[in-house]
């Protein structure tokens, strides 16, 4: 005897050979239980096919199709998105940046400071123009 699970009802049975769902009477769903599909397996497959339509659960056996789960998917892709990321918090940073030295540069110079604040303004416009802020001078 061979163990067969149902997709569709999610039915277990034994048969010597695939046969009709003994629940829905279809055998379009059925699948074998094999050595190399174990039980846990089957049901975090129908886990997966849980959200699917009948006719999309078949196209996924038909076409061989891999579903992959978010957390699957977050695994295969950590790095990339470690990357975007630190490429979002660096571009924070840069904004903030940015809108500082903007703030810098608009420094009034009328200030008697010996010219610290003329120069802060110079130092500002010039880092702007290196990280293509918008520098107006």
């Amino acid at each position: 005897m061979k163990e067969y699970k149902c997709m569709g009802c999610l039915t277990s049975f034994e048969a010597e050979y695939k046969e009709d769902c003994p629940s829905c009477g279809d055998d379009s769903d059925v699948i074998e239980v094999s050595a190399h599909t174990d039980k846990l397996s089957v049901e975090k497959l129908q886990e997966h096919l849980l959200p699917y339509k009948k006719e999309m659960v078949q196209k996924i056996i038909d076409e061989k199709m891999q579903l992959v789960t978010a957390d699957e998917f977050v695994r295969l892709h950590k790095e990339s998105l470690t990357a975007i990321r630190e490429k979002d918090k660096l571009q924070e940073q840069l904004n903030t940046a940015k809108k500082a030295l903007t703030e810098i540069a608009v420094i009034p110079t009328k200030f008697d400071d010996g010219g610290a604040g003329e120069i802060a303004v110079e130092i500002a416009h010039d880092a702007l123009a290196a990280i293509g802020g918008d520098d107006e001078n």
